[in-house]
């Protein structure tokens, strides 16, 4: 499994540390969780050797994952994408990307909407999932989902991080998926509150290759709630790149 790395992109908002749970299910195993907040994951997925990358994306990271292939096409053989957000959802208009990027008032815009929406993006985000309000952070060693949890809530109250989001909504807002033979599996959750199953959907048929799968009890946060089954998707993959390389 050695010769393959896996590279994993998280959504928006998101943080690397949101792969940490999966990561820790897949020792030996060379796991890369880049931000998405810049580009360089582009360059390191561009640098590997042909067919050695096997890209894991959640919600937005699948957006921009599929987006970006055509850059990378000859190094990654297979994606995985988890709940992804692909379509649906409210788009920022013009005028409205035009005042976000405007000095002092920008800010003063985004700061309202984080304040207005925070809270109900991260129950969405978590659903089925739950965390008691004010969770304390615990030891950031222990796999406690509720540890898991509220760093996923901190990173979403955090403002600076809400800037990121929006910068980057608006920097990919005239990016378009094209079709692609990609391999890969697209899980959608049955429970999710952010990704429309019906919308991802249809933005899939794009990519034929790309089998879904509906999991009934999984949310939008199924990166957390169903590890080990993404775990089992990515050993399955790489233990099938070896035989074949063996032959």
């Amino acid at each position: 499994m050695s010769s393959t790395k896996v590279i994993a992109l998280h959504g928006n908002p998101g943080s690397p540390s949101d792969w940490l749970p999966l990561q820790r299910q897949l020792p030996g195993i060379t796991f890369l969780t880049p931000s998405l907040y810049d580009d360089h994951w582009i360059q390191e997925v561009r640098n590997s050797p042909p067919k050695s990358v096997v890209l894991v994306a959640h919600s937005y990271g699948a957006y921009l994952c599929l987006a970006n292939l055509p850059k990378c096409q000859e190094q990654v053989r297979f994606v995985l994408l988890c709940a992804p957000f692909l379509a649906g959802g409210r788009e920022l208009t013009g005028f409205v990307k035009f005042l976000l990027q405007l000095p002092f008032l920008g800010d003063r815009l985004k700061k309202i909407s984080h304040q207005k929406i925070k809270n109900q993006l991260f129950q969405d985000i978590i659903s089925p999932l739950n965390i008691a309000p004010n969770s304390p952070l615990i030891s950031p060693a222990s796999d406690n989902q509720e540890h898991v949890l509220a760093t996923v809530k901190a990173n979403i109250d955090n403002f600076e991080t809400w800037k990121q989001v929006l910068d980057l909504k608006i920097k990919n807002s005239k990016t378009v998926l094209t079709p692609h033979q990609i391999r890969g599996i697209s899980i959608l959750g049955e429970q999710d509150l952010i990704s429309e199953i019906t919308a991802q959907r249809q933005a899939l048929a794009q990519f034929p290759q790309i089998q879904i799968q509906v999991w009934p009890k999984a949310g939008h946060g199924l990166i957390w709630s169903d590890t080990s089954l993404l775990a089992e998707i990515i050993k399955a993959e790489l233990t099938q790149q070896e035989i074949s390389r063996e032959r």
